[in-house]
């Protein structure tokens, strides 16, 4: 996973953490240095980024589908709202 600087030419970081296409990644509002991101293997990660880029997992979350979005809930800064590319759409809330 490549993140990008939307104003320049040069990628913030390069993480090689899924194996699959990542689908979804979002940014803790209230924490800009956790990040959460979604895949195509069922899998959600959890990171934080300290000042020098570098990187600990904070968890790992098998989901029941290819997920679709992650979104940091706006009442607890560690609740993650988890979507899924599944026939149902379904919405789960993760704590971590």
């Amino acid at each position: 996973m490549t993140l990008w600087n939307s104003y320049s030419t040069f990628h913030i970081f390069i993480l090689f953490v899924f194996k699959g296409t990542v689908h979804c990644l979002e940014f803790n509002p209230n924490n800009p240095s956790i990040l959460a991101a979604g895949d195509n293997g069922h899998k959600v990660k959890v990171w934080h980024i300290d000042d020098k880029e570098e990187f600990q997992e904070l968890a790992c979350y098998n989901h029941i589908a290819i997920v679709g979005l992650v979104k940091w809930s706006p009442e607890d800064s560690m609740e993650l709202i988890v979507g899924s590319f599944s026939m149902y759409n379904d919405l789960f809330a993760v704590n971590f």
